[in-house]
């Protein structure tokens, strides 16, 4: 058995698969399947991470209810709820704030902490809050 596994208690209710939520300390209801995947989750709740490397800085208090499948997906997420990414490093490059979705290849945010968002276009880059841009480069 994996060393990592052997404290039942530090990961109960969570669903480990291959050098994954390796910080975990109060979290659960999590499940993990990727190299890395939610890697650094300590206390985040409910999240799904799948693929290489998903949901990787997801921390903190509210870091929970985040939907993450595709190589990297919400890399960079941190303290954020209630977001979901679907493609290669979709969300992945600033700490998203809450209620976003990302689908596609390298669709993303400009800064951290936007809310409320849909960007659903390869290479889409939201520059604001409650946004729905069908297109790239989305103002």
């Amino acid at each position: 058995m994996h060393q990592k596994l052997t404290d039942r208690k530090r990961f109960s209710k969570n669903r480990i698969i291959r050098d994954t939520l390796n910080f975990n300390s109060t979290g659960y209801d999590n499940t993990a399947n990727g190299s890395s995947a939610l890697y650094f989750n300590t206390s985040g709740t409910s999240n799904v991470a799948v693929g290489k490397n998903t949901l990787y800085n997801n921390n903190g208090s509210l870091a929970s209810y985040n939907t993450a499948i595709g190589n990297k997906a919400l890399f960079n997420t941190t303290n954020s709820q209630y977001n979901t990414a679907l493609g290669y490093i979709a969300g992945a490059n600033y700490d998203n704030g809450y209620n976003n979705v990302f689908v596609g290849a390298n669709v993303d945010v400009n800064r951290a902490g936007y809310y409320n968002l849909i960007a659903i276009v390869n290479g889409t880059i939201c520059t604001a809050s409650s946004l729905v841009p069908l297109v790239n480069a989305a103002a």
